[in-house]
Order: C-alpha cells, then structure tokens, then sequence
C-alpha cells in the first residue's frame, strides 16, 4: 500500500517509489496464494473454502487492483479527476459489456474488466514512471515505510468486515443467499461510498499539497469533517422528512429500511 503515500511525497520520491508500488502487487498475491495453499493443508475450513472459490480469478483482481490503485493514488496528486473518474467507470461498463456478449463468463468477465482499468492506469502512467535506480527504491521505502504500515492493516480490516458476514452466511444458509446479502449491500453503500469517494479525492489532493508546503493539514481535515457532518445531517432530516409523506401505513417496512440508510448515511459522512 505505497500508493497511498503517493499524494503526500514530493516529485523525486514518487519517481522512486511508483516502480515499487507497482511490482508489489505482483509479489504480494503470488506469495497469498501460496499461504493460503499452506494453510489449507493443516485447516480444514481453509481448504473447504479455497475449493469453492475461483482463486485464480481472485488473484487476477487483486493484481489489477493493486496496479489501478496505484494509477489512481497518482490522479489524485496531480489533480487530474477526469482521470481517476475514467478509471472507475472503465471497469464496471467493462464488466458490463463484456458478460452481456457471454464471452468468457461472469468471473472471466471481472478479471478482464479490471485488466482494461489497470491498462488504462497503466497507460496514464508512461510518462510518469521513470527509471531509477534500485539503491533510490530502497532509500525512498526506507524513508516512508510508515504509510503502509498503518494503511495496510486498515484495508486489510475493512475487507474483512465486508466479507466476514459473507462466509458466515455461506455456511449457515447458502450460497444465494450470500450473494443477495452482497448486492443488497453494495447497492445501499453506492450513494455513501460514491460521495465518500469523490470527497476523499479531493481531500487527499489538497491535504498532499499542504503537507510539501509545511501547512496545516488538520484543519484542512476538519472543515471537511464539520462540512460533511452538515451535509449528511441536512440529507438525513429532509429525507426523513420526505419519506414520512412519501411512504404511506402500507409501506412502513420500506420506510425503516430508508431510515437505516439515511443514519448510515449520516454516520459514514463522518
């Protein structure tokens, strides 16, 4: 996770660490891989699990995603938003075109759609990538080794809150209810995470800035917090106020569930 120290380094450093960045996640999967292999030979529930999942297209992804997100750490500081947006619709209107011709099928299609927005990433980089030498890689790690170390750990738990819930109702009840309880989720965190998104780019953008500059980068932090705060209590108040009308007796259950989704909203704004 060096590309989330990318917005924050100056030119020099980010010329040293974006060939690392980018190698990393090709060393990193395979070596996942294996681990998993090891752990599924002396735990059963590893092994059952790797049986029933396409670990090959999973690797796939997450190489692609590791060189998107690089690609996009670098968008973000330069300020090219048209860019990074590029790179986010690629893929899901990629996965879409490609399952639509029935091509490769549905895990075929994923692996793809991200290899298209990891070359569009990729492509967007030529410029940027410049060869240095090895000895300048080190020093550069070595110098800013503490961004992955607090941002690995935080990415590494916020997947497994997303995808515990997802084993445990595997084995509980089945596969499709697993998958309704995923779509269901993303489609209630779409609004949330799409402004999510948009805000922290921004953000990350200019609190880069200020950090080179020797700003004050915590109140940059929190005006943003204070102003989403707002934000996300205006949407709550007016939409509960206008899903009170909307939604008659017959309707209630409808009702609960927007007013959940407008807490979340609320709450995740922060």
């Amino acid at each position: 996770r060096f590309d989330v120290s990318i917005p924050a380094l100056d030119s020099r450093d980010v010329s040293a660490l974006l060939p690392v960045s980018l190698a990393l996640p090709l060393v990193v999967v395979p070596v996942a891989l294996l681990g998993l292999a090891g752990l599924a030979d002396v735990w059963e529930p590893a092994e059952s699990f790797i049986g029933n999942v396409p670990m090959l297209a999973i690797a796939g992804v997450a190489v692609f995603q590791g060189l998107t997100a690089v690609a996009a750490a670098h968008c973000t500081r330069s300020g090219a938003f048209r860019d990074f947006a590029a790179l986010r619709l690629v893929q899901p209107a990629g996965f879409a075109l490609i399952a639509a011709a029935s091509l490769v099928g549905l895990n075929g299609a994923l692996v793809a759609s991200w290899g298209l927005a990891a070359m569009l990433g990729l492509y967007g980089l030529r410029k940027a990538v410049s060869f240095v030498s090895i000895r300048e890689s080190v020093q550069a790690v070595r110098r800013h080794w503490k961004y992955p170390l607090v941002s690995a750990p935080m990415a590494l738990l916020d997947t497994l809150s997303l995808a515990l819930p997802v084993f445990f109702i595997i084995s509980a009840f089945a596969k499709d209810a697993a998958g309704n309880y995923s779509q269901v989720q993303r489609l209630i965190g779409a609004p949330i995470v799409l402004a999510g998104l948009a805000i922290a780019q921004v953000f990350y953008k200019h609190a880069g800035d200020l950090y080179r500059q020797r700003g004050n980068v915590e109140r940059l932090l929190w005006r943003v917090v204070s102003s989403s705060q707002v934000n996300g209590s205006w949407a709550f108040c007016s939409g509960r106020a206008g899903a009170s009308i909307r939604f008659s007796s017959r309707y209630r259950s409808h009702l609960s569930c927007f007013e959940w989704w407008l807490r979340r909203s609320a709450a995740s704004s922060f």
